[in-house]
């Protein structure tokens, strides 16, 4: 009689925890450390020998989040590998209760680039917000200001033909929208907007400077004319470290209204005077 056992069990091999690359863990660590002010009364990073000995990597480990660092504005590198911080700049300080070009065009160094200027059939959220029909075509505007090398905001502005057909790309390279609009009697009598944050969508991270996913600060706004008619529809999403904002608030005529997710329980809705 043959007695029949049972192999010994292999046990499966444990799931595979993804790594995080390890030149992603020097970049990360580094750039807290610029954000932080860290290295601001040097000007400078360590040496590339320096951070190798700290984070126990290689020197293309620490080259590679260096170039990264330097791609996102942060540093500069020279031929000597010295890699120096670059100043932040102050932030564009946007005072809400102003137009958006008015408040950019007073902020001094920005120089403004026309990245398209072409019509389209809007998207459906689009065409609702500026009250035309699906298949009318819409002007839609996307440009970047900056100061010197340092990408501060893009803005993209769709408007429906009446207003599209009053401005050119070659003016809006050196003028504000709102002045050519203005020039030709379409004066804005009021706006709605939301300011949010949000991560960066992929297709604008390079112009900005920034990785897809990177905080960035959204403002929409949509100006109507005196009869309430809607003029354009304008989204800026600006670096989250170029922009700071500023409200003025009157205990006697402001009203403020909070409107949060429905779904949130942890939050309140209000709405309230103050």
């Amino acid at each position: 009689m043959v007695l029949k056992t049972k192999a010994p069990r292999v046990p499966e091999p444990a799931a595979k925890v993804a790594r995080v690359p390890l030149y992603e863990k020097v970049l990360t660590t580094l750039r807290e450390e610029i954000t932080a002010r860290r290295y601001d009364q040097a000007g400078i990073l360590p040496s590339e020998s320096a951070l190798i000995e700290r984070f126990g990597v290689s020197r293309i480990t620490v080259r590679r989040a260096l170039d990264e660092l330097a791609r996102a504005g942060l540093v500069e590198r020279n031929r000597g590998r010295i890699t120096r911080v670059v100043p932040s700049l102050p932030p564009t300080v946007i005072d809400l209760s102003t137009e958006l070009e008015t408040t950019l065009a007073r902020s001094a160094g920005l120089v403004i680039r026309v990245l398209g200027f072409k019509w389209i059939k809007p998207a459906a959220e689009i065409a609702e917000t500026l009250g035309v029909g699906p298949a009318e075509k819409v002007l839609w505007i996307t440009r970047l200001r900056s100061r010197g090398d340092q990408p501060i905001v893009h803005t993209s502005v769709h408007l429906p033909r009446p207003l599209g057909q009053l401005v050119d790309a070659e003016s809006l390279g050196h003028r504000q929208l709102v002045d050519l609009l203005r020039a030709q009697g379409k004066v804005a009598a009021s706006a709605e907007q939301v300011l949010s944050a949000a991560p960066c969508p992929p297709e604008l991270a390079e112009c900005l400077a920034l990785a897809p996913g990177e905080p960035v600060f959204r403002l929409e706004r949509v100006l109507f004319d005196a009869r309430r008619k809607p003029m354009l529809r304008l989204v800026s999403s600006f670096r989250w470290d170029c922009m700071g904002y500023r409200m003025s608030l009157r205990q006697d005529s402001l009203q403020t209204a909070t409107h949060v997710d429905p779904h949130d329980d942890t939050m309140l809705q209000a709405e309230h005077a103050d």
